[in-house]
């Protein structure tokens, strides 16, 4: 993913990123087993705003296919442990696009 790196703003991975530590924050004080409603929608919206982006720039298509970003969400269906799973993933893709010199805005 090194090559993709350069292809995607830190900005645009930690809009990405925040959205799903807003639905992070709400599902790791849950007790439930399922996803909330309101964070089923966060995530979907989510899903779509990555799809948006990908679809206006090849770049960042390819940084979405290569880090699974698409299949990680579908996965998540309304599992709470595998939303906070994915938002720990979304952590450690910002970190690492950020070490390996990921571009600002």
């Amino acid at each position: 993913m090194s090559a993709n790196s350069k292809s995607i703003t830190t900005s645009k991975l930690r809009n990405w990123f925040s959205i799903a530590n807003d639905i992070y924050n709400v599902e790791s004080r849950s007790s439930e087993i399922g996803l909330k409603p309101e964070s089923c929608t966060k995530l979907l919206n989510l899903r779509v705003r990555i799809v948006y982006d990908a679809g206006k720039d090849s770049k960042i298509k390819d940084f979405v296919t290569s880090a699974n970003l698409l299949s990680y969400i579908k996965g998540i269906g309304s599992s709470r442990e595998q939303m906070i799973r994915f938002a720990q993933y979304m952590e450690a893709l910002v970190a690492y696009h950020k070490y390996f010199g990921g571009r600002e805005a």
